[in-house]
């Protein structure tokens, strides 16, 4: 297979620095090719069309909700984070995505809470990214470091099961190298 494609999904306001994390630990340790909005650069289509063809160029789809909804569409009525889902959704159930991972942050976590949703429209559609969400095995996550651990974790044991006996590469100088104990 070759360097396998990994989309990334979740609204940028309020995420943005852990973005910035993922990315670093997706491109740096597994030497994916990671697809995210941040490289998207400038294209003819609005925003809401290249980001669902985008979804489709890849083999693994990484979603990451917490307290925003994001930038609604006009014509569907979705945000573009929902509309990334929900094209997943159909390109798994096609055979031509590999796999989702969803991560939603608990709804009792404070983290982030600066950027709750507080109209009606948006909070409707943080319900239903939500429901949508659900209907696939998801992990919950509290803050920055948990859902770092989790998502390396996941892609990790991901990359492992697509890639068959070859493991996911690494590059070695992203590893921290093992000091010797002294007494």
């Amino acid at each position: 297979m070759d360097t396998p494609k990994v989309f990334l999904s979740s609204t940028s306001v309020d995420l943005a620095s852990v973005r910035t994390e993922i990315s670093k630990w997706l491109t740096g340790l597994f030497e994916t090719k990671l697809i995210i909005m941040e490289t998207f650069g400038s294209d003819a289509a609005p925003p809401e069309i290249n980001s669902v063809r985008r979804v489709r160029e890849c083999d693994l789809f990484v979603g990451i909700y917490a307290h925003r909804y994001g930038k609604i569409d006009e014509a569907s009525g979705a945000s573009i984070t929902e509309l990334e889902l929900d094209e997943a959704s159909a390109s798994l159930s096609a055979g031509t995505m590999r796999d989702i991972l969803l991560f939603t942050i608990d709804e009792n976590s404070t983290w982030l809470s600066e950027y709750r949703e507080n109209e009606a429209a948006a909070i409707a559609g943080l319900t239903r990214l939500r429901t949508k969400a659900k209907l696939h095995t998801y992990t919950s996550f509290h803050g920055q470091e948990d859902l770092l651990f989790c998502v390396t974790k996941d892609v990790f044991k991901r990359l492992s099961q697509i890639l068959g006996a070859a493991s996911p590469k690494t590059r070695k100088s992203v590893l921290v190298q093992p000091k010797p104990l002294r007494r």
